[in-house]
């Protein structure tokens, strides 16, 4: 798949809108058989006669990285087109376009309801489940792998979610400060993932006094 799609990024550069994509499928079909086959695999939809959606569906896939393409070719799941599975994170938010083998698991445990969202998953669904790794980690209250700085960064990018700024900002904030902008996108993931167990950790917390008052 991937050997395909740098097939087609070979063509890179020779449209410049989409009314000269058309005229060159008319004279090629096999390539316009190719666009539609590796739209219909990894950006999961179907392609009419528009040429204006032949000259997206192009763009999209030669803008798509290797990695992606990978984990899309290994992906056991397809979820329906505009569908959105929400999380309380907001990195675990899932549409067809970030699907995963990883993240599909991760909220079909949560809620089996969410099934009727998918037009494809295993037959071991359950046997999956079983043995996934929980993308939680909720046994892991300290960050690992990161340098002190980077752990203060963490906390501090935590209690900035917390007040409701949202990642666009933090990210300005944190490239001023020097740190490298991939950087910033994995540790606000994580800080994401602290908010999250404090979240849960509140909650567990009233619902014990609660108890308590009861009894």
């Amino acid at each position: 798949m991937i050997n395909r799609v740098e097939k087609l990024k070979e063509l890179r550069g020779q449209f410049a809108n989409a009314r000269e994509l058309p005229a060159f499928l008319l004279k090629n079909n096999e390539v316009k058989k190719e666009i539609e086959t590796l739209t219909s695999s990894l950006l999961n939809r179907k392609l009419g006669g528009c040429g204006n959606c032949y000259f997206d569906a192009f763009i999209e896939l030669i803008l798509m990285n290797m990695e992606t393409i990978e984990k899309k070719t290994k992906c056991l799941f397809q979820l329906r087109r505009g569908a959105l599975l929400r999380d309380i994170d907001a990195s675990k938010n899932m549409t067809q376009s970030n699907v995963s083998n990883e993240l599909s698991i991760y909220h079909i445990k949560r809620n089996k309801n969410v099934l009727k969202y998918f037009t494809k998953y295993p037959d071991n669904i359950e046997d999956l489940m079983k043995n996934s790794e929980d993308l939680d980690a909720e046994n892991e209250t300290e960050p690992k792998g990161f340098t002190n700085e980077e752990k203060i960064a963490i906390d501090e990018i935590a209690k900035l979610m917390a007040n409701g700024v949202n990642r666009t900002n933090i990210r300005k904030e944190y490239v001023k400060k020097g740190f490298n902008s991939a950087r910033i996108t994995v540790l606000m993931d994580e800080a994401a993932k602290a908010v999250k167990q404090r979240i849960k950790s509140a909650q567990n917390e009233s619902k014990g006094t609660k108890k308590a008052k009861a009894i």
